[in-house]
């Protein structure tokens, strides 16, 4: 992959990381964060889904930088 492909690939995950951490802010429980997940799958709710796609394929660990609800125990458990 060349410099501008690495920098595309970098910069996919970073907006996926901003559009997540944005929607888990003011959640109070990672079965929160779980019933959002769902309703955005139910929902079809693009922007979000895809993120959470991106993330999961290319980095799954970087779930944690998301959200303080989420850690190395159970980061794994939206992703499946």
């Amino acid at each position: 992959m060349n410099e501008q492909g690495k920098y595309i690939a970098q910069m996919k995950q970073t907006n996926a990381t901003h559009i997540l951490t944005h929607s888990f802010q003011n959640l109070n429980s990672f079965e929160e964060v779980k019933a959002l997940i769902n309703k955005w799958q139910k929902q079809n709710w693009s922007a979000q889904t895809g993120s959470l796609n991106t993330i999961c394929t290319n980095s799954p660990q970087r779930l944690i930088e998301t959200c303080k609800l989420i850690n190395k125990q159970n980061f794994e458990q939206l992703c499946q």
